[in-house]
């Protein structure tokens, strides 16, 4: 450039011959032709230009031309934002820019470029401000490459989210875990951890991890292992974890990056990620994964090793299918084409999410389970999508082991069906003799007996009670099932209803040699009575049931705005195997021989469930040898009011002189009913048919004040037709009579408000019923 600005004839422009320069523009010449950076000076009105040798290489295509021309005849495409930059700078500022992105023309076309620049006002002789003197570095290679690593770290990015790995980089030896993408399973980690064998690592797969790691780095090979890991939520997990060297230009190891999927359901999954933040290309076939790769508009540009190793077809532009429509023609199931085909179509319109679950075929024609994930890659820029990175994972275990689940279920919820026909069936034809048995034994209890037979008639009551104790647990099981047992919560005292029990029970634990101990209640609480009550009636009765020798305690205690009650033995206690079992029904602890005294196994059953509608908490804690506390968590009632328990206002009619009609096909039912009415003073008539029951109805005066039908009356018939014609006729007391439990009969009372008792009737809560039914009239 010196050569060339003597040679120069800078006569014919604006700043005359050199001879005659100012000494200040030829110092500056001069300092600019010595700089190794790209510098020029712009001089005079017309801004005329001399630059050196290295911001000569930056004019391209304009050299040697660009010499002694004003810059803006040489630049007019930058003129917009030098021109006032310059206006500045001859005002006494200077300027300073870093990556500053320009369109040049150069070598005849427009040129993307990127400049570091300062620019500096020059003086004259005279001191004033004459020139401009710029400093010019071109940065456009390493923009060029920040960008382009920029581009691959987002598809990069896709491809990860679009798989479900956890991510992690190992330093050289692997003492330090220098990032962790966790996606949810593990605790990420940024900033480096050296502590990550004893956060990360189960410590009895230790030692075996740290042989696989040194054999790793010993050969430059991948590390693969399956082993416990402890996940992002503190429990404890299966990881297959794999990682591979990355290697520097020498093919020394520089850094490991690995991948971790979650194998903690199904231990023996054989997929494992093998990604590389360097080189995109060996991630993708190193995933077990099918990897692939399209242009917004479906032609297919990439398929990783594992689409050729499943389906035998190398991805060839020429040859293998190109766009995903071919895909979906040749490798799809005919009967998911369609679906997938209009989910990628959704997927392209909505720029959203591609997901679908489809069969893709394999080189041996078999057709496995696959579910297809797929992300939109879009420009930086503008926005707009220009690629669709996925993965195909194959779930075909996972599928056929859903269907054998879906078996299973549909067998237990047969299974279950037949339980529930084959209990009311047989508490039916149970509750016969028991409900005539019950009536006649509660007519002998009120007649003149002497010692004997009274000695007698004890152990006979305690055995009806045994069996009627039994068939109110089928019932309780049956309610449940129809979903007749719901919640009425209410503020009560839990004193009243601790104190009735300790009446109930205390005689059955004297009888067994145990002491009862059930202290006052701590407070009120806030639940359903009536439930409540059914849930500790069998937890004390089992406490006795089970306890041979010392006691049972009935004790509350509060924690925070809740209420424990905790029912506490001292009997066998039970076995840590045995303790999930309890609360599954019919499932008795050492009662092999199933003795029928100590009734089904449904009293946990039962516990657990009305538990569940209380949205309270059971709990057990237990010791073999020397007993078990099950408590019940109730909500303790704040500052609330009770509310009258229902039921509890004295009853004040009469039966006496009151006329019944009876209709019962069972001849032991239908006279023990007859033979108990008959002595509360009440005019009995009985029938066994509904042809019998509707000629008596008719023959009445008056309608009867008491209807009492039982619900099978064989033949078809039902008391249910007997009793919606006795209270058309104004008849003001019917009761229905049944010892079918199943959940149907049950629903069937609910939705028609008959009054209605399960068979065994207690023939005190019978005449409770009639006697609140006729208050009155």
């Amino acid at each position: 450039m010196g050569a060339l600005i003597r040679a120069h004839d800078w006569a014919a422009t604006p700043l005359g011959p050199k001879a005659n320069w100012p000494l200040s523009l030829r110092v500056v010449v001069d300092l600019i032709l010595a700089s190794p950076l790209g510098m020029i000076v712009l001089w005079g009105p017309d801004l005329i230009q001399i630059y050196n040798d290295c911001y000569a290489e930056i004019t391209a295509g304009k050299h040697p031309r660009a010499l002694g021309q004003p810059t803006r005849e040489c630049w007019p495409e930058v003129w917009d934002f030098n021109g006032p930059i310059y206006e500045a700078v001859l005002r006494g500022e200077s300027r300073g820019f870093d990556d500053q992105k320009l369109i040049l023309e150069r070598n005849g076309a427009p040129e993307e470029t990127w400049f570091d620049l300062t620019y500096s006002p020059v003086r004259n002789d005279a001191g004033t401000i004459a020139g401009v003197l710029v400093t010019v570095h071109e940065v456009t290679s390493r923009k060029r490459t920040e960008l382009a690593l920029r581009d691959s770290e987002s598809r990069f990015r896709a491809l990860v989210e679009a798989s479900s790995y956890a991510i992690y980089r190992m330093n050289v030896d692997w003492t330090e875990l220098r990032q962790l993408d966790g996606h949810g399973f593990l605790t990420d980690t940024t900033d480096g951890n050296k502590a990550w064998l004893e956060e990360y690592i189960h410590p009895d797969d230790q030692p075996q991890l740290l042989d696989a790691v040194r054999e790793a780095i010993r050969t430059k090979s991948a590390f693969d292992l399956e082993h416990r890991v402890r996940q992002a939520d503190g429990s404890l997990g299966w990881t297959h974890s794999r990682a591979v060297p990355i290697l520097d230009a020498d093919g020394e190891v520089c850094e490991w990056f690995g991948t971790a999927s979650n194998i903690t359901s199904r231990r023996r999954t054989d997929e494992a990620l093998r990604e590389s933040e360097a080189r995109f290309r060996l991630m993708a076939d190193a995933v077990p994964q099918i990897v692939w790769i399209t242009d917004a508009e479906g032609q297919v540009e990439f398929f990783n090793r594992q689409w050729t190793d499943y389906t035998g077809v190398a991805y060839e532009p020429r040859t293998a299918p190109t766009t995903v429509s071919d895909v979906i023609a040749n490798f799809t199931h005919p009967d998911d084409a369609a679906l997938t085909a209009d989910r990628f179509q959704e997927a392209q319109r909505a720029g959203s999410l591609f997901l679908v679950e489809h069969r893709l075929r394999s080189k041996t024609g078999e057709y496995r389970w696959f579910l297809v994930r797929g992300l939109p890659y879009r420009d930086p820029h503008s926005g707009a999508i220009t690629r669709w990175f996925g993965t195909s994972t194959d779930i075909h275990d996972h599928k056929h082991a859903e269907a054998l689940l879906q078996q299973a279920r549909d067998t237990a919820e047969a299974a279950s069906r037949e339980k529930s026909n084959f209990l009311a069936s047989v508490s039916h034809d149970l509750r016969q003799p028991v409900q005539a048995a019950n009536l006649f034994l509660e007519l002998l209890r009120r007649q003149p007996l002497d010692a004997k037979a009274r000695e007698l008639l004890k152990p006979l009551s305690d055995s009806m009670t045994s069996l009627t104790g039994m068939l109110s647990g089928l019932l309780e099981v049956a309610r449940l099932d129809a979903g007749l047992l719901t919640a009425q919560e209410r503020v009560f005292d839990l004193d009243e209803l601790l104190k009735r029990l300790y009446g109930e029970f205390q005689g059955p634990a004297r009888e067994a040699k145990l002491w009862l101990h059930i202290p006052p209640a701590a407070g009120s609480v806030r639940s359903d009575p009536l439930l409540v009550e059914l849930v500790l009636r069998n937890l004390i009765s089992n406490a006795v049931k089970y306890t041979e020798q010392g006691g049972v305690t009935v004790e509350t205690r509060v924690e925070k705005d809740r209420l424990a009650i905790d029912v506490t033995d001292t009997g066998r206690g039970i076995a840590p195997e045995e303790m999930e079992r309890i609360f599954d029904p019919y499932y008795q602890i050492g009662n092999a021989t199933r003795e029928h005294a100590r009734g089904f196994g449904i009293g946990l059953a039962t516990v657990q469930r009305v538990a569940d509608l209380l949205a309270a908490r059971v709990s057990v804690r237990s010791q073999p040898g020397k007993g078990s506390t099950f408590s019940l968590t109730l909500p303790l009632a704040k500052d609330e009011a009770q509310m009258p328990a229902a039921g509890g206002e004295a009853l004040c009619g009469t039966l006496r002189g009151r006329t019944a009609l009876v209709v019962d096909d069972e001849p032991m039912v239908l006279k023990a009913l007859e033979v108990t009415l008959g002595s509360w003073g009440v005019s009995v008539h009985t029938a066994r048919t509904l042809a019998q029951a509707r000629t008596m109805l008719n023959e009445f005066e008056t309608p009867p004040d008491i209807l009492i039908a039982d619900h099978s009356l064989g033949a078809g018939e039902t008391g249910v037709v007997i009793i919606s014609e006795a209270r058309r006729r104004g008849t003001p007391v019917t009761v229905l009579v049944t010892g079918d439990t199943s959940a149907e009969r049950l629903a069937e009372a609910g939705r028609t408000g008959i009054r209605m008792l399960h068979k065994p009737i207690d023939p005190a809560r019978l005449e409770a019923l009639l006697e609140e039914g006729l208050r009155g009239r």
